[in-house]
């Protein structure tokens, strides 16, 4: 196993609640056309959203990191207002699962930002997603993630065929991961939280 992978289970999520996050998720998934897509393309999304991404070397224990910042609007030489580094040292699957953590923290400080009715302060956060005693911050940027890279929808009806395609249950987390390009841990906590553990 990669030093540098991510490892994931239900202690990294928030514990119970899925609803917001699934709608959370869907809300920006159907902002830019991709609520139909299979795996969602995370780099095209934050483009859309006006994200510059960056894979440099990190501290091994620092996988990603979010910058935004409203006031220069050129965070490090980038041309953009919002940037989004992840580790290079990450292989593809935690990469998009970084991007997409990273992402989590701008969906809920923009959702701060609707209840309070005025701009939360600038974000300038770096993620520690391998952490056992991960904060709620955390827990909210990873909860999202997951929502969003493996939507409820899609889930559910991926799920209908795969009983008929794989009587083992291991080949069916190895399928969706595939298919979502995560890894399998992520796949079987998101089933976790669907109550799929089929």
């Amino acid at each position: 196993m990669n030093a540098n992978a991510v490892t994931f289970d239900s202690s990294c999520i928030v514990d119970g609640g899925y609803d917001l996050y699934d709608s959370l998720a869907m809300k920006v998934l159907e902002k830019h056309g991709m609520q139909d897509d299979i795996p969602a393309d995370v780099a095209l999304l934050l483009s859309k959203e006006g994200f510059s991404v960056r894979q440099i070397p990190l501290s091994r224990d620092i996988k990603g990191v979010i910058l935004v910042d409203k006031d220069e609007g050129n965070v490090l030489n980038t041309g953009s207002d919002k940037l989004i580094i992840v580790s290079d040292a990450l292989e593809y699957e935690d990469a998009r699962f970084v991007s997409a953590h990273e992402y989590g923290h701008y969906v809920r400080y923009k959702a701060a930002e609707e209840v309070l009715g005025r701009d939360p302060v600038n974000i300038i956060e770096h993620s520690l997603v391998t952490t056992r005693r991960l904060s709620g911050v955390e827990k909210f940027a990873n909860t999202f993630a997951i929502c969003m890279l493996m939507p409820k929808d899609k889930v559910h009806a991926l799920r209908r065929g795969l009983g008929m395609r794989f009587s083992d249950f291991n080949d069916r987390i190895r399928w969706l991961a595939d298919t979502f390009h995560l890894k399998e841990d992520v796949v079987r906590t998101r089933l976790e939280m669907l109550g799929l553990m089929w």
